[in-house]
């Protein structure tokens, strides 16, 4: 049917009465490459105002070509069926749009898509070409146009699948690009594209908020991806990608193609498939992995001792252990433990196992020396008990063991090193003197006494047990009045302390009558006493000591009232008496004067001396600790003037410290007991306490030696020392070794503010060796003074 034919279609359907009709008739007429001016026409020719026929389109047309007007032409030659005329007038008018539609309607479809190609309708074009089957050139068409996905969609119908993923792929379709690289057999550049997409897809979830591993579509791009890379020859990153989506089969069997059995096997050990990783284990050669595996695989099926020796062979010790233990296998489980390091809970489970000697051993091995030890002795062995107590340090312990044993040579070496400020000192005392005692060696026994008293002399009283054995010394010595003399001093402590009151009731019926005394030295008991007690100021080893008033010259005196001791030895009362007029000759500024000395009314021996107004240094030093050095030298220049005038005049202090050094208020040092503590000391030295302070007394002192000057310069530089740094040289441990063998802390250590060469002087008065030490107090003064002035 023409295009006039269609337009008396559309009138008669206009008169009919059916407009819709007429509609759609129209537009098939405009599809079929009629004018809408020239349909308008001849529908206006054949309405009921007009007229117009075949002939009249015709001369209109010859009219309009006459004109020059060849595009209408052209249309009304198309209307009147003319189509040959009315391309040849397209083609003059250069309309390829229109010739395009009339060529498409005569389905001349290389035609068509010329004329649309010239009329830059590239997908008509192309559309036409593909509708004559020439889908390859329609897609290059395309592909020149820039129209890529279209060309991309020609290319894939033409199955140039290459072609068509690469524009795909350009144009951003990476999916649909990976399946055709797929299909093209590009395996490496599909699984690129597709791993892309994957990865893409997942930043797209996430940035939503879900877990990407639980879609369906994200799971299947993770499939597709691993797939194409094992295709491309890369089984690692398949595997790679597999399990990033949790593709745990496919990523193992990925490994396995890699060489990379042990990954494959640690991805099946992780999902729980225990069997698996063994099987894997095994192939790869490692069998300790294996047997951890299967002996999961085990534990999962219950078999928990099978499960054990497998976690065993593998050295999974600790994992083992638990599980003996959960079967009850404690020795086996101790084993494991033992094997695992924790060697605590593998001696509790061997003694659990009543296996005694492999839990000490446990013990041992843990450095838990004195557990073992105890346990080594609940199984008999005390040998081995002993060597684990001087391992843990229970020196005391081991040397008790080794006592018992009969093996004393060791237990005294032991005991002998226990520390002085050890809780086991004084047991350890106690038993050196009774091992002493049984050897004969008396001298040996009453020392260790002696010095468990001095160091402990401090502690509240309550302790007889040493003097209890010293006195039972003195009695096998043939010293009653010694023996007598401790036994009253237990019975005033502890009246009821075993036998001591008897033995000393039974020492007294044995003493014969002794001898008149001799008449004290000034004063009588009849006489009124010359001197008023007001206070009671001290208390030490050289007596008590008050603050009294002389009532004859009317001043205030320190009143000392010496020990018992003094008074009931008459040689050493004579000594005494001796000393005390050889200290009241001295006359220094910095040494307190001694006045008078007597016995009391009640036969008490006492010595009156200068009242110092003011405080001891050991005071001082308790209360503020290290000295400013200003206040150093001023201290230390007056104790070393006062001590230089002693030692002048052949007077040797014994026992220089703190507490016999008082400070008054207007600042004078001043040194008291100047020679007494020899007396004091002898009577006491045999009986109860070693001679002197520990705490500031010399090696020569300490041994027994004769002690000079330089003794004294020893105590000094203890003194000094303490106010240089507000400690002594040696505070705990042995103190009697120490002064011995024990080179002390430098000072400036202690005090980094003391200049250098004030810490050479300290240290050179406690040289241990004499020939060291300074010859006299003179040149400790002088090289103070130096570093005085260089401060």
């Amino acid at each position: 049917m023409d295009a006039l034919a269609l337009a008396e279609a559309v009138m008669s359907k206009v008169r009919a009465g059916d407009p819709t009709t007429a509609a759609l008739a129209v537009v098939v007429v405009l599809a079929a490459g009629v004018g809408l001016a020239a349909l308008m026409r001849v529908v206006a020719r054949r309405s009921p105002r007009g007229g117009g026929s075949r002939g009249e389109l015709r001369r209109e047309a010859k009219a309009l070509l006459a004109q020059g007007a060849y595009l209408e032409a052209g249309r009304l030659y198309q209307t009147l069926g003319e189509h040959d005329q009315a391309i040849a007038l397209y083609t003059q008018a250069g309309a390829h749009r229109e010739m395009g539609q009339l060529f498409e309607y005569l389905k001349h479809w290389d035609a068509a898509a010329q004329a649309y190609e010239a009329a830059n309708e590239i997908e008509r074009a192309a559309s036409m070409l593909q509708r004559g089957g020439d889908v390859l050139r329609a897609a290059g068409l395309l592909k020149r146009a820039g129209k890529s996905l279209p060309a991309a969609e020609a290319f894939e119908k033409a199955g140039q699948f290459a072609s068509a993923a690469r524009l795909f792929e350009e144009s951003g379709h990476l999916k649909r690009a990976a399946a055709l690289f797929e299909k093209a057999e590009q395996w490496l550049k599909a699984a690129e594209l597709f791993e892309q997409e994957y990865q893409q897809e997942q930043r797209r979830w996430r940035d939503r908020g879900a877990q990407p591993h639980t879609q369906d579509g994200l799971a299947n791009l993770a499939l597709q991806a691993g797939r194409m890379w094992l295709k491309a020859g890369n089984p690692d990153r398949a595997a790679t990608v597999f399990s990033q989506q949790g593709f745990v089969s496919e990523a193992a069997e990925a490994f396995i193609q890699a060489g990379a059995g042990q990954k494959a096997a640690e991805l099946y050990l992780g999902q729980g498939q225990h069997d698996k990783a063994a099987l894997l284990f095994a192939r790869i050669g490692d069998p300790a992995r294996r047997d951890a595996a299967l002996a999961e695989a085990k534990l999962q099926a219950g078999d928990l001792r099978e499960a054990a020796d497998l976690l065993a062979a593998s050295k999974q010790y600790r994992r083992a252990a638990e599980v003996y233990e959960r079967e009850a296998a404690h020795e086996r489980a101790a084993e494991m433990y033992a094997a695992a390091g924790d060697l605590k809970r593998a001696g509790e489970l061997y003694l659990a196992a009543g296996c005694g000697e492999k839990a000490a051993r446990a013990l041992e091995q843990e450095h838990r020396f004195a557990d073992a030890a105890r346990l080594y002795l609940q199984l008999d062995q005390p040998e081995r008990a002993a060597a684990m107590f001087r391992e843990a340090g229970a020196l005391f312990e081991a040397g008790r063991i080794y006592r018992q044993m009969g093996r004393l040579d060791e237990a005294i070496e032991l005991m002998q090193r226990v520390d002085s400020q050890s809780d086991d000192y004084r047991e350890a005392s106690l038993s050196l003197g009774k091992i002493f005692v049984e050897r004969g060696m008396l001298s040996a026994a009453k020392d260790r006494y002696q010095k468990l008293l001095a160091t402990t002399k401090d502690a509240p009283s309550g302790d007889p047990e040493p003097l209890y054995e010293l006195a039972g010394i003195c009695e096998q010595e043939a010293d009653p009045d010694g023996a007598l003399l401790l036994y009253e001093k237990i019975v005033a402590q502890d009246f009821n302390y075993r036998d001591a009151k008897d033995r000393a009731a039974r020492i007294k019926q044995a003493r014969p009558a002794a001898p008149p005394a001799k008449p004290p030295a000034s004063g009588s008991p009849s006489e009124a006493p010359r001197y008023t007690i007001l206070k009671q100021i001290g208390q030490g080893g050289m007596g008590v000591v008050y603050r009294a008033e002389d009532t004859v010259l009317h001043r205030i005196v320190a009143y000392k009232v010496l020990p018992p001791s003094v008074r009931e030895q008459p040689a050493l009362l004579e000594s005494f008496l001796q000393e005390a007029r050889i200290a009241a000759s001295i006359n220094h500024p910095n040494i307190v004067t001694i006045y008078d000395t007597g016995r009391d009314g009640t036969g008490e021996v006492y010595i009156t001396m200068e009242f110092v107004d003011g405080m001891s240094l050991k005071e001082l030093l308790d209360k503020v600790g290290a000295l400013p050095l200003p206040q150093f030298f001023s201290i230390a220049t007056q104790i070393c003037s006062g001590l230089g005038y002693a030692h002048g005049r052949r007077i040797i202090h014994r026992d220089i410290k703190p507490s016999n050094i008082m400070l008054s208020r207007d600042r004078m040092v001043k040194i008291m007991d100047f020679g007494l503590a020899k007396i004091v000391n002898d009577a006491l030295a045999d009986k109860t306490s070693v001679k002197g302070t520990p705490l500031y007394m010399a090696p020569e002192q300490i041994l027994g030696m004769e002690v000079d000057h330089q003794s004294d310069l020893y105590s000094l530089g203890c003194t000094l020392y303490r106010m240089a740094t507000g400690r002594l040289p040696f505070i705990k441990g042995d103190l009697y070794y120490q002064h011995l063998h024990t080179a002390p802390t430098p000072p400036k250590d202690l005090n980094p503010k003391l200049p250098p060469a004030l810490n050479t002087i300290i240290l050179r008065c406690l040289e241990k060796d004499k020939a060291k030490r300074y010859a006299q107090v003179a040149d400790v003064l002088a090289d103070i003074d130096q570093v005085k002035l260089a401060a």
